[in-house]
């Protein structure tokens, strides 16, 4: 799977970025890797203070490093495979842990599953005897940065 390139525009809404090039961690810190993305035409953004940042390099507490996380996507297919008893059941413990329209998001594959989530659902399909494992009970797997 691609790994998804670093861009200040997906970066979360008020993210922290910092403006540091000399910190010794530069290059594997996400916050520094969006800057170098900033566009242009950015009015205003949200910094680590230059004099924090100036001497604290080896030590930064705002330092986070590029991680991704594999989001999943749609396990309906599953239904046709189960039982009543056991589609029943399993759709309500999803239901109660996601919320009815959370659970339909992330049944039908509009939204991405964590995998919190997806561990989340394996164990609750293997509690209510239906054996899988992740790659047959989701249709696809996609590589997203953790901001």
């Amino acid at each position: 799977m691609k790994r998804p390139n670093i861009y200040f525009k997906d970066a979360p809404s008020g993210y922290t970025l910092c403006i540091n090039n000399q910190c010794p961690k530069s290059s594997d810190c996400i916050r520094y890797q969006a800057y170098l993305t900033l566009p242009k035409n950015e009015k205003t953004i949200r910094v680590v203070s230059p004099s924090y940042a100036e001497t604290n390099t080896e030590s930064c507490a705002f330092h986070r490093p590029v991680q991704f996380k594999t989001l999943a996507y749609d396990f309906s297919k599953n239904f046709n495979n189960m039982t009543k008893i056991q589609e029943f059941s399993f759709r309500a413990s999803g239901i109660q842990k996601f919320g009815r329209s959370e659970y339909y998001r992330l049944r039908g594959g509009e939204k991405g599953i964590t995998p919190e989530g997806q561990e989340f659902l394996l164990n609750l399909a293997k509690q209510v005897g239906f054996e899988t494992t992740s790659d047959q009970f989701f249709d696809r797997f996609t590589d997203v940065i953790d901001w």
